[in-house]
């Protein structure tokens, strides 16, 4: 018996997963009768043939093997035969994958099948990432959006997400309302109040607002006095202790009297002012402290007197008398 060497490219439409018996036929009608076997998962075959028709087979032939038993459809095998010595025939089904220009997909992910017959080998797989869209932005595979029964939330706002593995659709996007509440209306998303300065509000109270948006809650306190005399040129009070409060207690006006200070312990002191304007009565003139809250007079002396018109006139004052 001699023995056949087949080294070829094989182009199938199905993996062989176990022996089966095959009945080979060849343009020339001579008769093989081969066994074989997958012995690498659709790689190498390995091919025993019990026969002696094989001679005039040297040059390259086109053989159609039929009756697969289910395992294959037709196969169209091109080899070229070399004698030998025994039964021995060896096919050889290395090859270099070559994606497909299409994608295949599922529910999940995405993929390329390998395009040599035979060949299952996957590339470029992928989950799908769809961004906001309903497609994917890779392979076009199209899903429906499904949003969450349950809220998703920030510190600003909430939303249903869509469940769809690579998706970020969200629907339902509100900011939060919480009334007077720490915990939002909508999602129950809770917060802690953070109020801001205090405001005057009334006679007796100030307030100060939370200042997270969405939130109304106001708090409300009763005023309360410094210990300490606030003062300006003018005016003297007690402020509110509250930072921001513009409420005044014990406001008024300096009074001083004769004196250079103020009569109210605000400790408001000033230097006396005189104009140049005399004030007067029938007996005597004198010059009047010009600085508001004050009563101090300077210069006080007897009128002048000197003839006027049948009349009397201070020489110094100018005050006129009937007497």
């Amino acid at each position: 018996m001699k023995k056949l060497k087949l080294l070829s490219t094989v182009f199938a439409l199905a993996m062989i997963t176990a022996p089966i018996q095959e009945t080979a036929s060849s343009n020339n009608a001579d008769i093989l009768d081969c066994s074989y076997e997958n012995y690498s998962q659709s790689v190498n075959y390995i091919y025993t043939c019990n026969h002696d028709h094989y001679t005039d087979l040297s040059t390259k032939q086109e053989l159609t093997m039929h009756n697969h038993n289910s395992y294959m459809d037709d196969v169209l095998f091109i080899y070229d035969l070399i004698v030998g010595d025994d039964n021995l025939l060896t096919m050889n089904n290395d090859h270099t994958h070559t994606p497909s220009m299409s994608w295949s997909s599922n529910s999940s992910s995405h993929w390329k099948i390998c395009t040599v017959m035979g060949c299952s080998a996957q590339s470029s797989v992928g989950a799908h990432s769809y961004g906001t869209s309903t497609v994917c932005t890779t392979c076009g595979y199209t899903h429906t959006h499904t949003y969450s029964s349950s809220w998703s939330s920030n510190s600003s706002s909430h939303w249903k997400a869509c469940t769809v593995a690579g998706c970020t659709a969200t629907s339902s996007t509100g900011s939060h309302i919480y009334g007077t509440g720490t915990n939002c209306t909508t999602c129950n998303y809770s917060h802690t109040h953070s109020y801001g300065a205090w405001s005057y509000h009334s006679i007796t109270q100030h307030k100060r607002s939370c200042t997270v948006s969405g939130c109304s809650s106001v708090e409300y306190a009763n005023h309360v006095s410094s210990s300490v005399w606030s003062i300006n040129s003018t005016h003297h009070w007690k402020a509110c202790t509250a930072s921001g409060c513009s409420h005044q207690f014990s406001y008024g006006t300096h009074t001083y009297g004769n004196s250079t200070a103020c009569s109210s312990g605000c400790g408001q002191v000033h230097v006396h002012s005189y104009g140049s304007t005399w004030s007067n009565n029938e007996q005597q003139h004198w010059k009047m402290c010009v600085v508001s809250g004050c009563s101090n007079i300077s210069n006080v002396e007897n009128h002048t007197w000197a003839p006027f018109m049948n009349l009397r006139r201070c020489s110094i004052c100018g005050f006129v008398s009937t007497i």
